[in-house]
């Protein structure tokens, strides 16, 4: 993880001398709630406009957090990530790690779980997925909590060691997190069509914090299904990583955006295009997996999905957990 984020913020006198206090008394905290309450001392005094109960909740949209360029310059946005990724690394070095995935998942930002159903189950699973209609989205019908007739489907949900595992790499538990996992797991029945302008075939990352998402493939996902592509290391905030959303958010705020950045981009979720990812010395992979394998990412991570020549299909059980409180 970065450790001199200063580096990113252009203020000088008195409120640089203030900001390096409140970095290093967060640094030696001992307790989350200690660093939250230097984050927001750092975000009133970078960006006293702005709302800081706001910039503490997990809201993304660079339009919505009231910062200007001068703010945006003092380096607003690469401290918030910075403590939100501070206050996940502490809860991960509270938590033990209870799977032998959860380890590769820190270290890589993926991880690939293969043979993850016992046949019966896996074929029975199969079965009920095929029954559901066809959705890139959540849709009432395809979430899994909401089907009541889809009982292979809910044990795998309840009953599996996906829920151990996904637990373990997010590295920490409370009634939010069991809310989101039983409201977003869902039956993902992909139509992927060549050139179709799909934003999400943009290199990406989610939002400024590490949250989760997985996808259960029943069968194998071969590069004419349209794999998942990640970055593996690209989870880590970084000097690479914080300079471009230095740099990119200065941009949002002066509105110098490219157009193929497209509309996620000023919403905080940033496309990233190969030479930068190259200059972050970072190189993508695309997940070919056999039948039965589940994948986990850390989609702070960047990540696509890929292309296709010809229409591709790939069923998945897919779902997310992205907190609405990352600095509690």
């Amino acid at each position: 993880m970065l450790d001199n984020v200063l580096e990113f913020c252009d203020v000088s006198g008195d409120i640089r001398a203030r900001l390096e206090d409140i970095i290093f008394n967060a640094k030696s905290s001992r307790t989350r709630d200690d660093v939250r309450d230097y984050g927001r001392q750092a975000f009133e005094l970078l960006a006293p406009k702005a709302s800081a109960d706001v910039l503490l909740s997990s809201t993304k949209d660079f339009t919505r957090l009231n910062c200007d360029e001068h703010t945006c310059r003092a380096g607003i946005h690469v401290i918030r990530s910075y403590f939100a990724h501070l206050i996940r690394n502490m809860h991960r070095a509270e938590t033990k790690y209870r799977t032998e995935y959860s380890k590769e998942y820190d270290e890589h930002g993926i991880v690939v779980v293969h043979d993850f159903l016992e046949d019966t189950l896996r074929n029975r699973v199969t079965a009920e997925i095929q029954k559901m209609p066809e959705a890139m989205m959540k849709i009432s019908s395809n979430i899994i909590s909401f089907n009541t007739e889809s009982i292979a489907l809910n044990i795998m949900l309840n009953e599996s060691y996906m829920k151990p595992i996904l637990f373990d790499c997010l590295a920490y538990t409370r009634p939010e997190v069991y809310d989101l996992y039983a409201k977003n797991t869902f039956v993902q029945r992909l139509r992927n069509v060549p050139k179709d302008g799909d934003v999400q075939k943009i290199l990406h990352s989610d939002t400024f914090f590490p949250c989760i998402k997985w996808w259960y493939f029943p069968d194998e996902v071969k590069m004419e299904n349209g794999p998942f592509v990640y970055v593996p290391g690209s989870h880590i905030f970084t000097r690479g990583r914080a300079k471009f959303l230095y740099e990119q958010s200065i941009a949002v705020a002066t509105y110098k955006l490219e157009a193929a950045r497209t509309y996620g981009h000023a919403e905080g979720s940033l496309r990233v295009f190969e030479n930068e990812l190259s200059e972050m010395g970072l190189t993508e992979k695309p997940y070919i997996v056999p039948a039965n394998s589940l994948i986990v990412a850390n989609v702070y991570g960047l990540h696509r999905r890929s292309e296709v020549v010809t229409v591709g299909h790939r069923d998945s059980v897919h779902g997310s957990i992205r907190v609405n409180t990352p600095f509690v």
